[in-house]
């Protein structure tokens, strides 16, 4: 009986397959969990399959070209899904065409830098206790609540999770992508004086909103039927946008708003008489 032998000059060198010590897998690996965790909170596949879609295009960058160190994993909450529905809000937007806090150029740290540099976007102070307020440009390797325009808790259990998105004349224009509805713990929603085009997600509906603040955009369609149900609402700025449809009577709902502008937009019918149940209003313009 003749045995098989094997010389050591016919053995190939086993390459070693890179991975995320952070994360235990591959980059491949890492990706895929990436993309389930996308799906398992709501993003279609469809939408994802979609190389132009701004959710593919945040997809690809969080699994391949965020320079976050460590890297960031997928199961790391809050910041993983956060961190993906930021760049997509970016990619929708038109980030890089922002006037300020665009992403660096490339990944060394001297385009991070300047990025930075050329950033100087400070959201609004409400007294809402200890918060912490971002500084730097877009898409740079640090956590999301370092970046300018977003403003996160930080004092309780929803530490490190989104409490305010907060942008005025910055050139913003795309759409708002529904993902928004995700971020649990968002209360301040200001997107004012760019030219944000599409229909005001409904999904917003799903947040305890305190204030949004959607003046002077492009907006169009109606007010999404499940802001009504936004109790906590205490300010809606919806002016000089190009909505249409009927104020509905469920605006008896608010009953905690103060200050409600509807003005210069194409709604039609009449004001529903349920808006004198917001006994908090002080001021309107429809």
């Amino acid at each position: 009986m003749s045995m098989m032998t094997t010389t050591a000059s016919t053995l190939t060198p086993s390459t070693p397959v890179p991975t995320f010590a952070a994360c235990d897998t591959t980059p491949q690996e890492r990706a895929a969990k990436f993309r389930q965790m996308a799906i398992e909170a709501g993003t279609p596949a469809v939408t994802l399959n979609d190389e132009n879609s701004p959710q593919a295009q945040a997809l690809e960058w969080i699994s391949t070209k965020d320079q976050l160190s460590p890297p960031l994993c997928p199961s790391d909450e809050p910041e993983a899904l956060q961190r993906f529905i930021m760049a997509a809000f970016y990619f929708a937007t038109g980030g890089d065409n922002w006037k300020e806090c665009i992403a660096p150029t490339d990944s060394s740290p001297a385009a991070i830098a300047d990025a930075t540099k050329n950033c100087s976007i400070g959201a609004t102070k409400y007294p809402m206790g200890d918060r912490k307020y971002g500084t730097d440009a877009w898409l740079t390797p640090t956590p999301i609540c370092h970046w300018a325009g977003l403003v996160c808790h930080n004092d309780d259990e929803r530490k490190g999770t989104l409490d305010q998105i907060d942008f005025e004349d910055n050139n913003l224009s795309g759409t708002l992508i529904d993902e928004i509805g995700l971020l649990k713990n968002l209360r301040f929603l200001i997107l004012e004086q760019g030219s944000i085009e599409g229909v005001i997600p409904d999904s917003i509906g799903n947040l305890r909103l305190l204030i949004v603040d959607l003046d002077f955009n492009r907006l169009i369609g109606q007010i999404p039927p499940s802001l009504y149900n936004v109790k906590s609402l205490l300010q809606l700025d919806l002016n000089n946008n190009e909505m249409t449809g009927q104020l509905s009577p469920d605006v008896g709902n608010w009953q905690a708003m103060t200050y409600l502008q509807l003005n210069s937009n194409k709604f039609t019918g009449t004001i529903p008489p349920e808006l004198g149940q917001m006994k908090k209003l002080r001021e309107y313009n429809i």
